[in-house]
């Protein structure tokens, strides 16, 4: 019953593995089958002479002439005039340089293909991830980081070299020993039907045995990677934490234990076509010894000989053909089990495109963009949970103003955020800035706004590379780097380094400190000049000087860009415009500060205990 389950599943698997390619990549790989398909008669050309060469050596040896058979080829080949030394090593030249000329021709085309669908994959991973971008926040968290980086990546290099690369190697090597097998039965039915048997009882035998093991090996291995590189990040990101709670030790042998593990996987998956390999070398042993025996009992010598170094020869090419279809179905069915999460990735993002923006001449002219906010009726639900996290709030800001949205922890304040920048979508309503959605904005007004989050992401790079995160060398602009670091409080400091600009801030910025890093994100949201900040607690790793001047230096640009803050620090939004109060995920107060604190309670309370 299981079988029957798992071949619709594996053909399922191979039909949307082939959808995944362009027309023309199809027909390439159609017409690479055929030329190995071509290349197989070469095979065939080299064991028909090898029968004749075997046959005319014994009997040039023995004293005796030639069969019909022998005859008639060397007729046809022209070699009739020549004499049996010059006959041997003509034929033996020709067998020789047939095989060779099979083996060049195929690593050269192999190799080929190898590289083209190399390319291949790369091409379907970088658009698969220029799509996988285009989703919602929360599409894209539904999986561990570790799971989507594994689809994108090892995920798209199993479809298209595990499965489709190997399903061209598996149909040549199927053409291979159905050109030879036919041949064979031409030439010498007993070789043909001897080694048909023998080699294809041992494949089919070994396949049985082994298959279910290759899936098993396949699923585990994913498994294993992801499950060992998400507890290694995990360790690296909380590193301070689990020194203070003296956890390394017991991580390091968590991590060890699943190393183990994970290399024992790959080993048994390494190790498994070595099996049929030393299997079928015996095979190729005995099958000689067997034939030889038999052939010598019931035929002349002459035959015998001939008989058996067809089988050889044959044996040569049909022996590594089998060999390398067992294997090779047997890592096809290991790629099997590991490329459904990627292929299901890539069928559920068919509908998404990569859309360029529209203006990539210039991030820092915004002509044309009205750094106004409309909410309508937004309304939200996570996923698994009962209760809506934003429920029909509606509100506008207006150009040039300061607002702040403020509440408990848990309000919504910065799913509320993440809505208005179009980073999740609303169940229900709809955002609009300067008319248009958040992403289309992105593209048509490419810096005019700008986010900060809590904790800016700072990667190994110069604090140059930092803050012009994502653009090219051709819009970095130098003197509006120092502007944005003098407004984010951070320029003295660039200043002081032997690097200045060219500094390189480390791992996660860990030459950096908290504060610093914080403000060197919020030099990379100026950097653009926006005319619509948006910042989530940028200011939550600051001392109190530091706060106060950035927050001096966000209030200086009112009138000219509309600035949205998040702030646990009622100080910093005090000379807000205008500030939205949530609770549960409903706007129940707005207005300036002392309104807000004489509609709520609960911030009137807080106000008193910062004295203000």
């Amino acid at each position: 019953m299981q079988n029957w389950v798992e071949e619709p599943m594996n053909k399922s698997v191979i039909f949307r593995s082939w959808r995944i390619l362009s027309s023309r990549d199809r027909f390439n790989l159609i017409a690479i089958t055929i030329l190995h398909t071509l290349l197989s008669f070469l095979d065939l050309i080299a064991v028909a002479l090898t029968g004749i060469l075997g046959s005319l050596t014994v009997t040039g040896v023995s004293g005796r002439n030639t069969g019909d058979r022998v005859g008639q080829v060397l007729r046809t080949l022209g070699l009739n005039t020549y004499s049996f030394q010059e006959q041997v090593a003509i034929l033996a030249f020709f067998v020789s340089l047939t095989m060779i000329l099979k083996t060049i021709a195929s690593a050269f085309l192999v190799r080929k293909t190898f590289f083209y669908m190399s390319r291949k994959s790369a091409f379907i991973s970088a658009e698969l991830l220029a799509r996988f971008l285009q989703q919602p926040l929360t599409k894209i968290q539904s999986n561990s980081m570790q799971e989507n980086l594994y689809n994108v990546t090892g995920g798209v290099q199993t479809i298209v070299m595990g499965v489709l690369n190997s399903l061209v190697l598996l149909m040549s090597d199927v053409v291979l020993l159905i050109v030879l097998v036919l041949g064979l039965f031409f030439v010498e039915p007993t070789v043909a039907f001897s080694t048909l048997m023998i080699f294809s009882a041992v494949g089919v035998l070994l396949y049985k045995l082994m298959r279910h093991r290759a899936t098993e090996l396949g699923v585990e291995l994913r498994t294993r990677t992801i499950q060992v590189n998400e507890i290694i990040l995990q360790v690296l990101y909380s590193y301070r934490e689990i020194v203070v709670r003296n956890t390394r030790s017991n991580y390091a042998k968590l991590i060890g234990d699943l190393q183990i593990g994970l290399a024992q996987t790959k080993a048994s998956s390494s190790f498994l076509p070595y099996i049929s390999k030393y299997i079928f070398e015996v095979t190729i042993v005995l099958g000689s010894f067997a034939i030889a025996g038999l052939q010598f009992l019931i035929s002349d010598s002459s035959r015998a000989v001939s008989v058996l170094m067809v089988f050889l020869v044959s044996s040569l090419r049909i022996g590594p053909a089998v060999l390398r279809l067992q294997t090779g179905a047997l890592g096809f069915r290991q790629n099997l089990g590991v490329v459904n999460p990627a292929l299901e990735l890539i069928e559920s993002l068919s509908g998404y495109s990569f859309q360029p923006e529209t203006d990539t001449t210039s991030k820092f002219k915004h002509h044309g963009f009205i750094p106004k906010v409309e909410l309508r009726n937004i309304s939200m639900r996570y996923q698994m949970e009962e209760s809506p996290t934003l429920k029909r709030v509606s509100f506008s800001v207006e150009p040039g103003t300061v607002v702040a949205i403020v509440g408990p922890s848990g309000a919504g304040k910065s799913t509320l955020l993440d809505v208005i920048l179009g980073i999740r979508e609303a169940d229900e309503g709809e955002v609009r800035i300067s008319g248009k959605t958040a992403l289309d904005c992105y593209r048509m007004w490419p810096g005019a706004i700008a986010f900060v989050p809590q904790d800016s992401v700072v990667s190994n790079l110069t604090i140059r590379e930092n803050i012009a995160l994502g653009f090219t060398s051709l819009d970095i602009d130098e003197s509006m780097m120092w502007e944005a670091l003098d407004k984010a409080q951070l320029k003295e400091f660039v200043e002081s380094l032997p690097s200045k600009l060219d500094t390189v801030v480390g791992d996660r910025g860990m030459r950096f400190s908290g504060g610093q890093r914080q403000r060197l994100g919020i030099a990379r949201a100026l950097y653009t000049k926006p005319k619509l900040l948006v910042l989530d607690e940028a200011t939550s790793s600051l001392d109190g000087i530091t706060e106060y001047n950035i927050a001096k230096a966000i209030n200086e640009l009112r009138g000219q860009v509309t600035v949205i803050l998040i702030a646990h620090r009622l100080s910093t939004i005090r000379e807000a415009n205008t500030i939205f109060y949530l609770r549960n995920g409903e706007l129940v107060a707005s207005g300036t500060f002392n309104q807000v604190r004489r509609e709520v309670p609960q911030f009137d309370e807080q106000a008193n205990l910062m004295n203000l």
